[in-house]
């Protein structure tokens, strides 16, 4: 017996208006009897900050300056890091420069001016800056074009945004003052160095009174500095030490040993590393890169700051523009000890011993790793094992370890890290450009195994279960404005691709997140925004966003925008249309905002 669906659509003083339920669309049924079938996201095209300021829209309602806080000004300036694994330059900006990362920044102090109204201005190496009021006011200032967002007088340049913070200052025992922002971010000063830190959780302290560094790039503060001949030792708020001999320069395991007795500075030479590569930048500081990893930046006036990670150092137009951690560690130099196990550094702070039998061992943490005088490693430090094993058709070899990361080995026998999870390799069985965009394929069948499956695929039916992500590629979105000063229209594109020999279903929809505070924010309910996509040749409404809800099967509701099928090794454009009807609005909607994330998934 059929079992049809009502619901009720109009409700007025003198009717009731119902209407069978949709879901008697076979396509429609299918998603909803079927939707635990349905797979999480191929990807979540970024978490869009859809509309991204209603608040914005909404100006003339609006008592306080905007939150939004733009660190990097769209520009086609090249994003260039001492790590590229011949990657795009796309690429390092959206793994580099996203979202996620860029909350995880730190910035260093370019220059310190006071205006004539005895206002003081920070300026930072990201083009950011902070003004303090003669009154007591702070507010912090976005770029603007990529310049300073406020000139030398103290006035706010057209464009750049603003926001209103209070601080709380603190002094920790060694001297070092953090001034916490309301926004979550923080200012350190320690011994005349200033650094900016977008994430003050991310502060690490000693014991709680002693300033150590910033996770997870590992950013420390020079603190002390001793001198005897001609051997200068530096030490840094982690306790990492930089060795400057004669004419030589080294940076010491912290856990290693280091004295200055009686003006005679002595050091573990079996646990010092020389330099790989250094830089001198146009902004004056120079980058002095070392073999396992790490990294000493000199400023202009002579102050040093120690980064762990040395991968994480940007540098934009041959100046630095912040530290920001990234998915990518690559190769810098190696030790081979007496016992014929050969050791590779990372700038990602990571290493990996390779033992005599030529298996592999991941070790997170270089520090982990000591020498004793026969250069034969001490104990035995947190390793992960390998995992598996795969060569790719143009000579690459890929190793898998346990603790999900991958090291890819180039044919010029240099090598770079990555997560397992965001390697892909095309049907040819090698990696991609877009080795960071999917899961890889089981990299545990032998050759002869994957050419037998390969034709199976071949001779599948349709009825045949198959991987609905086999195949399946969705691009990094891009989202622009219909008008930059309002900001009240958002269109977010991007690109579906199903390279299989299948032919796949997939639903688009916008999954409402649930923590707005996380973004100084207050919710716009989803039945005031309104939506239009284009989907390759199809067009869907304009509908309200909560025109079709759907729950996924985490139970979480999803707005759905577009059902729909794509055809073998074919692709779609996707143009996603966001705005607000403003005939429905009223003051309550003031400083109200919808923020979302695109999500595609797919089904066989």
């Amino acid at each position: 017996m059929k079992t049809n669906l009502f619901k009720v659509r109009k409700k007025t003083e003198d009717r009731i208006l119902i209407e069978e339920e949709k879901y008697k669309n076979p396509f429609l049924l299918f998603f909803k009897r079927h939707r635990k079938l349905l797979l999480f996201s191929i990807f979540s095209l970024s978490l869009c900050l859809i509309l991204a300021s209603v608040g914005i829209a909404f100006s003339a309602f609006r008592t306080s300056k905007d939150f939004d806080i733009s660190y990097l000004n769209k520009t086609t300036d090249k994003i260039t890091t001492d790590n590229n694994p011949n990657i795009k330059d796309e690429d390092v900006k959206e793994e580099l420069l996203g979202e996620v990362a860029r909350s995880m920044g730190v910035v260093i102090l370019v220059k310190t001016i006071m205006t004539k109204n005895q206002d003081v201005i920070y300026y930072f190496s990201d083009f950011s800056s902070i003004i303090v009021s003669a009154n007591g006011k702070i507010h912090r200032v976005s770029s603007v074009n990529g310049d300073y967002g406020v000139d030398s007088a103290g006035n706010i340049k057209t464009g750049a945004k603003s926001i209103y913070v209070k601080a709380n200052n603190k002094t920790l025992q060694d001297g070092t003052v953090i001034t916490y922002y309301s926004d979550g971010t923080a200012k350190l000063e320690h011994n005349n160095v200033t650094i900016f830190v977008r994430d003050s959780n991310n502060i690490k302290l000693d014991a709680g009174v002693k300033y150590s560094n910033v996770i997870p790039s590992g950013v420390s503060i020079l603190d002390s500095s001793v001198k005897s001949d001609s051997i200068t030792m530096s030490t840094y708020t982690d306790n990492a030490k930089y060795i400057v001999d004669g004419n030589k320069k080294y940076i010491l395991n912290p856990k290693a040993d280091a004295s200055n007795t009686d003006g005679n500075i002595s050091y573990d030479k079996n646990n010092s590393f020389g330099v790989f590569n250094e830089k001198k930048l146009e902004d004056g500081n120079n980058i002095t890169y070392f073999d396992n990893g790490t990294a000493i930046i000199t400023k202009a006036d002579g102050m040093t700051i120690f980064v762990k990670k040395s991968g994480d150092i940007v540098v934009r137009n041959n100046k630095i523009y912040e530290i920001i951690p990234n998915n990518y560690g690559y190769s810098k130099g190696n030790v081979t000890t007496s016992d014929k196990k050969k050791i590779t550094y990372f700038d990602n702070g990571a290493a990996i011993i390779e033992y005599s039998d030529g298996k592999k061992t991941y070790v997170e943490d270089i520090d982990e790793i000591l020498y004793d005088q026969n250069k034969n490693i001490i104990g035995k430090p947190p390793e992960y094992a390998e995992k598996s094993i795969k060569k790719t058709k143009d000579g690459y070899d890929v190793i898998n370890f346990d603790n999900g990361k991958s090291q890819v080995i180039k044919k010029d026998g240099t090598s770079f890290i990555i997560d397992t999870d965001k390697l892909i390799f095309d049907s040819k069985g090698n990696i991609t450009s877009d080795n960071k965009k999917n899961n890889p394929k089981d990299d545990n069948k032998k050759d002869e195994d994957k050419k037998t499956d390969n034709k199976k695929d071949d001779d599948k039916s349709e009825d045949t279960p198959e991987d609905p992500l086999e195949g399946m590629f969705v691009s990094d979105a891009t989202h622009t404005y219909e008008d930059d000063r309002l900001k009240n229209t958002q269109h977010s594109n991007f690109i579906i691709k199903n390279s299989s020999i299948h032919k796949k279903k997939f639903r688009i929809s916008i999954e409402e997140i649930s923590n707005y505070s996380k973004y100084n924010a207050s919710p716009l309910a989803a039945n005031l925004v309104k939506f239009q996509a284009t989907v390759g040749d199809s067009i869907v409404g304009p509908n309200f966003l909560n025109n079709q809800t759907w729950k996924d099967e985490n139970n979480k509701v999803n707005y759905v925008i577009y059902d729909g099928s794509i055809n073998p090794k074919s692709e779609l454009t996707v143009d996603v249309k966001l705005y607000i009807d403003y005939e429905i609005l009223n003051n309550t909607h003031q400083d109200k905002t919808f923020i979302g994330t695109i999500k595609v998934y797919v089904n066989s």
